[in-house]
């Protein structure tokens, strides 16, 4: 359509154009936009991956479940090296994998046969009773009744005898024919007679619904239906991912206290929302990092407007929460460099992280680690809101991996104007699980320590190591 078109690169074009281009064009178009960072953040990045996974799920010509989930890996390795920092173009394609694999069954025979080994290596010492019976040689049952009850086995065991049951009393009728027998299953197939005077039933299969094309049939409709099962899951999972940050606000007053005096990294949407909906019960304090030189505006806009853009933007609106101040809330805004002096009258320390890795640590924005740093040596308890789809099932093998160097206009000037001078602007830092004591996510919260079991309940062990992660 002419009208219609990527004019503004983002989430909402992307989103609001996805159906209108091939499958191939918008999987391009979106690892251009991910490889410029036109769409960042865990939020829009996990929104846009879901949506364009969907369709592919939606429109797929696959045969077969296997087929879906090779399509699927390939196209999520191809997102993943667009932006490997964003990891949560990762999480959604491997969340989306597991789900594939959940709904088919596939690879759950071998975990069945590995657990049902490892319960019966487990159980080698039990002495279970011996067998009222002698088991014959040509059965791999026999072998096994040997090695689990330790006794030796006859070397010419009696095979059991039944009786026959035309000499048996069980029946007091004369058995049939041995013709007779071999048809007693088949009386209506083959009938002596016809009593309405019509022709006898034949055992010969319709051309059209022959065995298999009954199969055939079946197995499409089978594909169907999980196919149809997994875009469900796949939609439930763009709500969770949609309302974790009202999930994470619905707990904020069993965290927040009267009277406290509360630091906070920035005001993202999910923390924005953590403290006005505490707001609504409890009166505190909050100093706000500024966060320059990245989030400076952006933090200054959630508290002018409600917004992380301001209405004079181009695209910016206002915000559809109150603003903090409207809550009774004050709100002070602090510069990076006062963080340490600050820290000694402050209860509780608030951070976002953008990605959270499976040993407890977490990545966020630039100054993070210092925030944590200081409330760990004034013994200040460090809450870390995150949704569960920011949860990375890799580990910080390398933390340099993590870090991303961003523009240096954002320091002040053009980047010819520093000369010789090398700049250097660091978007992201590492906080190691030690300096986070709590974890609160749309599941409640949770230590560090634990993180590894949500891990395990929300990926597969075949998904960890996709595409070009670490």
């Amino acid at each position: 359509m002419p009208g219609k078109g990527f004019r503004t690169p983002g989430l909402e074009s992307f989103v609001d154009n996805l159906d209108e281009f091939k499958l191939e064009r918008s999987t391009e178009v979106l690892i251009q936009l991910l490889a410029r960072r036109q769409i960042s953040g865990s939020k829009n990045c996990a929104i846009a991956v879901a949506g364009l996974l969907l369709r592919i799920v939606q429109d797929s010509p696959a045969n077969s479940v296997q087929d879906l989930l090779d399509q699927v890996s390939q196209i999520g390795q191809r997102l993943i090296a667009a932006q490997p920092r964003e990891l949560a173009v990762g999480n959604i394609v491997r969340r989306v994998l597991g789900l594939i694999r959940e709904v088919s069954g596939i690879g759950q025979d071998d975990e069945i046969r590995s657990e049902l080994s490892s319960m019966l290596d487990g159980q080698d010492g039990l002495n279970r009773p011996e067998m009222l019976h002698s088991i014959s040689t040509y059965s791999p049952l026999r072998h096994a009744a040997s090695e689990f009850t330790g006794a030796s086995t006859p070397e010419s065991p009696q095979p059991i005898k039944r009786p026959n049951f035309a000499q048996s009393g069980y029946s007091s009728f004369a058995m049939p024919s041995t013709k007779t027998a071999m048809n007693l299953f088949g009386l209506l197939a083959e009938p002596s007679y016809s009593p309405t005077g019509t022709p006898p039933i034949t055992n010969r299969e319709s051309p059209a619904l022959s065995t298999k094309n009954l199969n055939i049939i079946q197995e499409q409709a089978s594909i169907k239906e999980t196919i149809q099962e997994i875009g469900d899951g796949m939609r439930e999972l763009l709500d969770e991912v949609d309302l974790a940050a009202e999930q994470i606000s619905e707990s904020a007053t069993d965290y927040i206290n009267s009277n406290d005096m509360i630091m906070a990294q920035g005001l993202s949407d999910t923390t924005h929302k953590f403290l006005a909906e505490a707001a609504r019960k409890r009166k505190f304090t909050v100093f706000v990092v500024e966060g320059e030189p990245n989030e400076g505006q952006a933090t200054r806009n959630m508290i002018l407007y409600g917004s992380a853009k301001s209405p004079s933007d181009d695209d910016g609106q206002e915000g559809t929460t109150k603003r903090l101040v409207d809550l009774g809330v004050n709100v002070v805004l602090i510069p990076d460099s006062a963080i340490f002096a600050i820290m000694s009258t402050v209860t509780k320390v608030l951070l976002a992280p953008q990605a959270v890795l499976a040993n407890g640590g977490l990545v966020a924005n630039v100054g993070t680690s210092m925030i944590a740093a200081a409330a760990q040596a004034h013994k200040v308890p460090v809450l870390a809101l995150s949704g569960v789809y920011k949860l990375s099932p890799l580990y910080p093998l390398d933390t340099d991996e993590l870090r991303e160097i961003g523009s240096a206009s954002g320091l002040g000037g053009s980047v010819g104007s520093w000369g010789k001078v090398n700049v250097m602007n660091p978007m992201w830092d590492y906080v190691e699980p030690e300096k986070v004591n709590l974890y609160i996510t749309n599941l409640g919260g949770h230590a560090p320590s634990y993180l590894y079991r949500i891990v395990a309940d929300h990926y597969d062990k075949e998904d960890i190591n996709l595409g070009t992660d670490m």
